[in-house]
């Protein structure tokens, strides 16, 4: 399973991000805000990916009845996203957004309850889950305090959700 994993989903939702950032780019009107946001949240997503699909070959599965089907969902609200950011129009804002939430608390509840990584001590699993929380609660302030730059607030969030977790990574290289 870890091979499918690790040779035709993740990489084929990689392609699916990256279709969607080339369709933004050649079907939009770059000079539009709205479009470069797009573009930089797609373009985010793929070097999380592509950083990610790195990282993964490292990661021993101890748990696979809750590991693979936590990592199915991630992939499907990563796929679910990516299309969705292509597709925006008033009728999906909503899609992108919670799909994005999706994205940020499913790699949360994996680190939190064990599922991803089984033998790690508490405060590094609460380490590992900071980013995707505090991505969360950037989203969850940009919609309701500030909704007329939610694309802005979904950047940000992505942003501080890569770098953080790249800091994160670096400091337990096991993960």
């Amino acid at each position: 399973m870890h091979k499918l994993f690790k040779s035709v989903i993740w990489p084929a939702i990689a392609g699916n991000v990256a279709w969607s950032f080339v369709s933004v780019a050649v079907a939009e009107d770059l000079s539009s805000h709205q479009a470069i946001v797009r573009l930089i949240a797609l373009g985010l997503l793929a070097a999380y990916l592509m950083i990610s699909l790195a990282w993964k070959p490292t990661r021993r599965v101890t748990n696979p009845c809750f590991y693979y089907p936590l990592d199915s969902l991630f992939a499907i609200s990563i796929a679910v996203f990516a299309i969705a950011t292509y597709n925006e129009s008033t009728k999906t804002a909503n899609w992108v957004s919670y799909s994005l939430v999706a994205v940020f608390t499913l790699p949360m509840l994996g680190h939190l309850f064990k599922i991803w990584e089984p033998g790690r001590i508490c405060i590094e699993r609460l380490c590992l889950a900071l980013p995707s929380t505090l991505g969360i609660a950037i989203l969850v302030v940009g919609l309701w305090a500030f909704p007329q730059s939610v694309l802005e607030f979904r950047v940000l969030a992505l942003l501080v959700v890569i770098e953080i977790w790249i800091l994160i990574r670096s400091l337990y290289p096991n993960h």
